[in-house]
């Protein structure tokens, strides 16, 4: 918030209407990472990512690369994106939802940048169609597993199907965590 102006900047309506409230933290960090990546290029990885390996590091070195998911309104998920700057279709979807946010006061769907960015993968499908298909369901086995008893059979299993692991600040926590269980093992061993 204090320096994110030395590094890009927006169009005066869409910050009055983070201001506002009408554009939400979650709503304006989508924003944010797109004009990063457009301005610097590189690599975004939402803080609720765990890295566990390198077997995946060609994959930064990619001109276009995300998680996909194979679904008729959906095409990637947007917790990790790396990009060479001025991308096509992050681009196009920064554009849509600049439109979008100087239109409209509200959101219409939680998943607005999912939604514009299906649509430029669509516009753009040739550069879209060299972007390798890794599952974005994989990175998330962890997740799933977080109330689970730790085992190091199944961080070695997790560790051997991906390099990152989509984990959530989301959790539930009237279900108690076990001193054994494998979110406890992760703040154990990864917060030191």
């Amino acid at each position: 918030k204090d320096n994110l102006s030395q590094y890009i900047t927006f169009p005066d309506y869409i910050n009055k209407k983070y201001q506002e409230g009408i554009i939400s933290h979650i709503h304006y960090s989508d924003l944010i990472r797109l004009q990063l990546l457009i301005q610097y290029g590189g690599i975004w990885i939402d803080s609720t990512v765990l890295c566990t390996g390198r077997k995946f590091e060609n994959l930064m070195r990619l001109p276009l690369f995300v998680f996909r998911q194979n679904t008729f309104s959906i095409a990637a998920s947007s917790w990790f994106i790396v990009s060479d700057p001025n991308d096509k279709i992050l681009t196009l979807t920064r554009d849509l939802l600049f439109q979008y946010w100087k239109d409209y006061d509200y959101l219409m769907h939680y998943f607005l940048l999912h939604l514009f960015f299906k649509m430029a993968t669509d516009k753009y499908s040739s550069e879209y169609n060299k972007v390798p298909f890794f599952s974005n369901k994989i990175p998330h086995e962890m997740q799933r597993a977080m109330y689970e008893d730790y085992s190091e059979e199944k961080m070695k299993y997790f560790a051997s199907i991906s390099d990152f692991h989509k984990l959530t600040y989301k959790l539930t926590y009237s279900r108690n965590f076990s001193d054994n269980s494998i979110f406890q093992h992760i703040i154990d061993s990864y917060t030191h």
